[in-house]
């Protein structure tokens, strides 16, 4: 009997635990406070446990949602990112591709708070920007609608760029063969291949309108002027700080505090082994900061407007009927 009372005793104050645990947790809630867990990356939480973006890290997810949005894959931008020695918040390893694929889906960075079935939209200051967040989940469903172009055993320099005038779908390439054995390729309207509804039947010829759209490139980007405007575009590009520098002086910085702090200990008689042994750790790791601050700033490559110019201009001269020129790397 007393037993079983002990029992019931336990389960109801088990039971009261939960209660209030979770009423704390709505209470958090309700105030757009954080309720523990990881917080995300380039996000950081002030001293009432609210969200505020991280002024070091929230460059970075800004520079992976650009980069994503205007075309880059998240293999590239990892690699990118790792090659720069970008690690996590916590100065662990570097970005993986789970954690940046993660992050172009989070709407977090919105300003959106969520927690269980409490959504609050702007709760606190947004990383990136409605616009860029939009743009960034198109190429997401694009990508995860379109037929793998590297897999085609034709090149179709037009893959997702090329829209249908009818519904706005994207046209992929296809190809068909005649009863005279004859292989033909095309464009396609996505939405009428998979047979969508759309009013577009005809598909254009692949040579004919990659053709024409190389030419229209020639008429009206390659010339002088328009090389200028996008020689100035991409100084003005350049002459964003790297985002890699800021968290490496910020870890020095904090380097410095630690072997700050370990000095004013030796002055005040506190000589221990694990005195010696630390302030040799921060030494070891000052000097590997410091060698990699100027590793990352000799690896800037700084180029001048002449030079981008004359670049462009390479793309000007050549036989534009000529397949290795069109598909010359950049």
């Amino acid at each position: 009997m007393l037993e079983s009372m002990l029992e019931g005793l336990a389960e109801y104050y088990s039971s009261e635990l939960g209660l209030k645990v979770s009423r704390g947790l709505t209470e958090n809630a309700l105030k757009m406070r954080h309720n523990g867990g990881i917080v995300p990356y380039g996000l950081m939480v002030n001293d009432e446990q609210q969200y505020q973006p991280d002024p070091i890290t929230a460059p970075v997810v800004c520079e992976i949602f650009e980069r994503y949005a205007d075309g880059e894959s998240v293999s590239v931008i990892r690699d990118s990112l790792s090659a720069r020695g970008v690690k996590t918040k916590t100065g662990g390893d570097q970005l993986n591709y789970n954690s940046i694929n993660n992050m172009i889906r989070n709407r977090k960075y919105l300003g959106e708070y969520r927690y269980g079935e409490t959504i609050v939209p702007d709760a606190y200051p947004a990383v990136v920007t409605q616009e860029l967040f939009d743009r960034t989940q198109k190429r997401l469903e694009k990508n995860k609608r379109a037929p793998a172009a590297a897999k085609a055993k034709v090149d179709y320099l037009l893959t997702t760029k090329l829209h249908c005038g009818k519904c706005g779908t994207f046209m992929v390439g296809e190809s068909g063969t005649s009863k005279t054995l004859r292989i033909y390729n095309y464009y396609k309207c996505l939405s009428n291949k998979r047979k969508r509804g759309c009013e577009q039947k005809r598909a254009a010829k692949k040579d004919w309108i990659e053709q024409l759209v190389v030419q229209d490139t020639v008429d009206y980007v390659l010339q002088d002027d328009e090389i200028k405007r996008l020689a100035k575009a991409l100084m003005d590009l350049q002459e964003r700080e790297d985002t890699a520098l800021p968290l490496l002086r910020r870890e020095l910085e904090e380097t410095g505090k630690g072997l700050n702090n370990i000095a004013d200990a030796i002055q005040q008689g506190i000589i221990t082994n694990t005195t010696k042994q630390r302030l040799e750790e921060l030494e070891a790791k000052k000097s590997d900061i410091e060698v990699k601050i100027l590793q990352t700033e000799l690896q800037q490559t700084i180029l001048t407007e002449e030079k981008i110019v004359f670049w462009i201009n390479r793309f000007k001269g050549g036989d534009i009927a000529d397949k290795s020129h069109l598909l010359r790397p950049i």
